[in-house]
């Protein structure tokens, strides 16, 4: 438990020093991260961010803190990955009955770190929403901080259409593989919320057996 509980700490300022470098609103991209890339080269991209300490994105929030977890011992690492969007807007026809514009949706795009430590789920990232990217190591199941995320996003105004959440993510920052983006995918708005919580169960118990096995 007191290990436990000086990673938590760990990882509390390890969010801290993302939100100090704060999230890259500027419309340019100061660091090239590519979703493909073998996690050697994103690690070599994370120390530049370090070195150059300029505002960041949500993808190289997680590149970053990949980076920045490696070793950690007892720790997982997975990636969620989010598709959301903002209501259709409705107008007034000519018949004063109202009207869905297809072509009113905005999507939005978003990705975190998730983590596990224990029996224990959590995330660490960046967003321009505060509560769209770090959610503390509390959450006694996947499916909990799944439905947390979904709450935010309603707090947000927006709906979430997709749910992609990786595999485990080696702690070798000399491997040549890619992030592991593939685990499962989910769609709140379509599929049974007794189907997704199966899914999620069993990716848990994935997860949890990958890394009993890794240590």
């Amino acid at each position: 438990m007191a290990k436990q509980g000086r990673i938590l700490e760990y990882l509390r300022k390890v969010q801290d020093y993302m939100n100090r470098l704060s999230y890259n609103h500027t419309g340019t991209q100061f660091f090239e991260t590519r979703p493909n890339s073998s996690l050697h080269t994103l690690v070599e991209a994370a120390k530049v961010i370090v070195r150059e300490a300029l505002p960041i994105k949500c993808m190289e929030a997680v590149v970053l803190a990949i980076y920045l977890t490696n070793g950690v011992p007892g720790m997982g690492r997975f990636t969620i990955n989010f598709k959301s969007e903002l209501p259709p807007v409705q107008k007034l026809s000519s018949h004063a009955h109202l009207q869905t514009s297809a072509s009113s949706k905005r999507y939005f795009y978003h990705v975190v770190l998730g983590v596990v430590l224990g029996n224990r789920f959590g995330a660490i990232g960046l967003s321009r929403r505060a509560n769209l990217m770090n959610k503390s190591v509390q959450f006694p199941s996947l499916m909990d901080l799944v439905d947390e995320f979904e709450r935010s996003y309603q707090e947000c105004g927006q709906r979430l259409v997709k749910i992609r959440i990786g595999r485990l993510i080696s702690h070798d920052q000399y491997s040549i593989s890619p992030i592991p983006w593939k685990g499962i995918t989910i769609h709140p708005r379509t599929e049974e919320l007794k189907d997704v919580k199966c899914k999620v169960e069993r990716h848990s118990k994935e997860l949890r057996s990958a890394l009993r096995g890794a240590r």
